[in-house]
């Protein structure tokens, strides 16, 4: 039997080289009892009430330990370095739409010059490439601060309508989700319409786009999938895309590339496992 640790802090020891707090662990690591039947190495005392409602709901009590001699990573690899990097950056996906031309006005800020290419006219929605998603974004209106110490990514601030990811799995399945985002773009949760069949077709906004539009994003896809096949698919990896309110519905095919688990993945493993026979699954 193998021993995993739910690594939580993943970017930040990727990225920063820097441990997370036990407590990022912990909200996430509950989780794993859910789905896993393997040992799982935690420092967190739970309840023995708290261990025998997960054994009524999964028919398994949890094994847990808080030494072990070899341990895996459950959420992201953290294997191989510096390709775990150019999967998880930002500037990765970037620079590939910026040779693609798919999207105008996005910037990578290396240094201060490179502001000058920003329109002071027009909002931008700033991001740090290396954090998780979500952390830190911040919408500038106008000037934007720039810290020579971190490189920014600036992207047009556009109006959202619907967020959504395609998962993409070590063997190539893919499935497709509706994201619930918050105002701070910070994840709050994933929809499927209909678990069974987790197709782009079954987006509960699918038919407000016309199939031309689709059919573009199908073709980007295909592309994006080719490039980030440059290296090994050995965990799965989210695309994270959206449709956007501009004179019509538009839609955004890559804001980011997520190579680990994601909580949409989770949501989407829970909800076969525990829906039983049921279509519609929400994960909040």
């Amino acid at each position: 039997m193998k021993t995993f640790k739910v690594n939580a802090d993943y970017e930040s020891v990727l990225f920063r080289g820097q441990i997370g707090s036990p407590a990022l662990n912990h909200t996430l690591e509950f989780l794993y009892f859910f789905l896993e039947d393997d040992c799982l190495l935690t420092d967190k005392n739970y309840s023995a009430d708290y261990l025998e409602y997960v054994e009524k709901l999964t028919g398994k009590k949890p094994k847990l330990t808080k030494t072990a001699h070899e341990t895996y990573n459950w959420w992201g690899l953290q294997e191989n370095i510096e390709t775990d990097r150019w999967w998880n950056s930002k500037i990765t996906s970037v620079e590939f739409l910026q040779t693609k031309n798919w999207v105008s006005d996005l910037h990578v800020i290396k240094t201060e010059k490179d502001l000058n290419g920003l329109d002071p006219e027009k909002d931008y929605l700033i991001k740090d490439p290396f954090l998780m998603s979500g952390q830190r974004f911040q919408i500038s209106r106008g000037k934007i601060t720039w810290n020579k110490e971190h490189l920014l990514i600036a992207e047009p601030l556009l109006k959202r309508i619907k967020d959504f990811s395609t998962y993409v799995y070590p063997d190539g399945s893919k499935i497709f989700y509706e994201n619930v985002v918050d105002n701070k773009f910070q994840y709050k949760g994933s929809i499927f319409r209909n678990i069974q069949e987790p197709s782009l077709e079954q987006l509960s906004f699918y038919h407000q786009l016309e199939n031309a539009k689709w059919d573009i994003f199908k073709s980007q896809l295909t592309e994006i999938i080719s490039h980030y096949s440059r290296y090994p698919n050995q965990i799965g990896y989210s695309i994270d895309s959206f449709i956007y309110q501009d004179n019509g519905l538009r839609l955004y095919p890559l804001c980011e590339v997520n190579y680990r688990r994601t909580m949409g993945r989770l949501a989407y493993e829970l909800g076969l496992k525990y829906g039983k026979d049921k279509s519609h699954v929400g994960f909040f």
